[in-house]
């Protein structure tokens, strides 16, 4: 970019160094809207946006808007803490703050990618005469530590209402409770887990009820909350602040001219995210209209088999037998990079070369993240090449014996990079993977329920699905429909979450559809909905479903004497 004389600065756009201002999403290309003040547009001919991968050591230039528009997407590579930073360019071509004072400024906003679902690792719960005892251990950075990012609720088994009764906890990522339920028949316990990107997994556990329990006694020591629960590691530079918001207008001041002073101000907004809506309540009878399975058994029972409860022991509480034991600290797994086929492009750079060069590569993988090694591919015609350019191989992940592709499920590599001595770092037991590939070729299922009129909105058509898969999208639902079968489809909604009122072990979601006046009285409808591989599973109703919402009206107006036949 040119420097010189400045016609028109705008110190007065961005922060100063070290702005402590976070963003949590978990969309890949977060959008933030601009908000041009018209005295000011006249001046500038474009914004530009910088970010960082590594807190500040390398800056790439990744969008640049013109001054006409009034918003712009950030398309991050993959999840991780990126930092922000904007310029501007006047009419003269004059950049503001130039090159190299970008490189010495500090972010104008740290935004957090994260796109996966936190984990229950484990969620158990066992009545003791009349007291239920609960305990659970999640996996997640970014857990919300707000109560409604951790929540413990139950309802009778049997509950037509799908209403939930709170139980008080303290979140955390491992924890204890107990509470005493209004009823002694059986129960679901449910825990809802949130990080503050917005990700969201349920668990639930079936209770038995008092009869069944009798022959138990309640623990002498009862299940208590942790006194200093443990909170999820963020990056070692975060302070975590409120949460900020990408949808409120980014403000930006009229240019200054030289020899003017500011205050610098952000572009970023800052303001509390969207929370999801509370499950709603079920209002009418629901008929299956589409389908992408067959029909199934409804499942008879969410508890492990006899024995898979923990029984209580001598010591008062949960006797649980262990089933590791303690071994050296190891680094924390990467999270899995999802791909529904089985061949797979790896990417790599040689960090340092020997003075006897490059004598191959090899590809190690483990099926247990880390404990067993084996070699699975090599490639002695590597060519060196500059020492930190990014090479690239593709490999088949199947079966070097039957020649029959891997089964679904998480498989770590790890590259050995071998120098022509024959000498290279292979892994150890229990290393850590450098990659974590999930392959994933199960197609999500989905069902589509008959829609009916919204209760809450009469002149609007309620729709309601469930989506099942593993590996859901962070907003895998997509509701279109069309006058034909065969299409083309319209939308009706697109990127939808899969949230929702839970019941028999499914979520089922809904939408409320105000239907355009220029759709036909029939219309076919489309559930898609997509995991992280990139799997599509679609169900279609069979049928054309009635879309209209015109009640007809009429009224007596009159009655007359039938004359007597002779």
């Amino acid at each position: 970019m040119g420097t010189g004389i400045l016609a028109v600065a705008c110190m007065s756009l961005l922060l100063g160094q070290g702005s402590s201002d976070i963003t949590y999403t978990n969309r890949r290309n977060p959008e933030f809207p601009l908000n041009f003040q018209e005295s000011a547009r006249a001046g500038i001919r474009e914004v530009l946006v910088y970010a960082s991968p590594d807190k500040g050591r390398i800056w790439n230039q990744v969008a640049a808007v013109p001054a006409s528009k009034d918003r712009f997407v950030y398309y991050a590579p993959g999840d991780g803490v990126f930092w922000l930073q904007l310029a501007i360019v006047n009419q003269q071509g004059v950049q503001t703050p130039d090159d190299k004072t970008l490189i010495k400024r500090g972010p104008d906003q740290i935004i957090v990618i994260d796109t996966l679902n936190p984990v229950i690792k484990s969620f158990q719960a066992q009545r003791h005469g009349d007291e239920v005892f609960v305990s659970w251990n999640v996996q997640e950075e970014h857990l919300d530590l707000s109560k409604e990012g951790l929540k413990l609720e139950y309802q009778p088994k049997d509950a037509a209402t799908g209403l939930w009764t709170a139980i008080p906890i303290q979140p955390a990522l491992q924890g204890k409770a107990s509470f005493r339920p209004a009823t002694n028949q059986a129960i679901i316990v449910r825990l809802t887990v949130r990080d503050l990107a917005g990700n969201q997994s349920y668990s639930p556990a079936e209770v038995s009820g008092a009869i069944a329990a009798a022959g138990f006694t309640a623990p002498s020591d009862p299940i208590k909350p942790q006194k200093d629960p443990p909170t999820p590691v963020l990056p070692s530079d975060i302070v975590l602040p409120a949460q900020n918001s990408l949808t409120k207008p980014l403000d930006i001041p009229p240019p200054m001219a030289i020899g003017e002073s500011g205050t610098h101000k952000s572009m970023f907004p800052s303001g509390p995210l969207g929370i999801a809506p509370p499950p709603a309540k079920d209002q009418s009878s629901e008929r299956v209209v589409a389908d992408t399975r067959l029909p199934v058994e409804p499942p008879k029972s969410i508890l492990p088999p006899s024995g898979g409860i923990p029984k209580p022991g001598g010591d008062g509480g949960l006797d649980v037998k262990p089933i590791a034991q303690a071994t050296q600290i190891r680094r924390a797994l990467p999270a899995a990079q999802y791909v529904r086929n089985h061949q797979v492009l790896l990417q790599y750079k040689l960090s340092r070369v020997g003075p006897s060069g490059i004598g191959g590569v090899e590809l190690w993988l483990t099926k247990d993240d880390g404990e067993n090694w084996e070699r699975y591919a090599e490639d002695n015609d590597v060519a060196t090449g500059p020492i930190h350019g990014i090479q690239e191989r593709t490999f088949d992940l199947r079966d070097k014996e039957s020649d029959v592709p891997f089964a679904d499920g998480v498989y770590g590599l790890s590259l050995v990079v071998k120098n022509r001595a024959g000498m290279g770092k292979k892994p150890r037991p229990a290393a850590v993977p450098e990659i974590r590939v999930e392959i994933d070729t199960k197609t999500p299922e989905a069902q589509l329920f008959q829609p009916i009129p919204d209760p809450q909105h009469p002149d609007q058509l309620l729709i309601k699905w469930h989506a099942t898969d593993k590996n859901l999208a962070a907003a895998p639902i997509h509701l279109e429909y069309a006058e034909n079968r065969e299409g083309p489809w319209l939308p009706i909604k697109l990127d939808l979450e899969n949230t929702g009122r839970y019941t028999n072990q499914h979520v089922t979601g809904d939408y409320s559809w105000k239907v355009p006046p220029t759709a036909p009285v029939q219309v076919f409808l489309r559930l898609r909905v997509i995991d992280r591989a990139g799997n599509e599973g679609a169900a279609v109703t069979r049928e054309a479903q009635f879309v209209d919402l015109v009640e007809p009206e009429g009224a007596l107006i009159g009655v007359h004497p039938q004359p007597k036949r002779p």
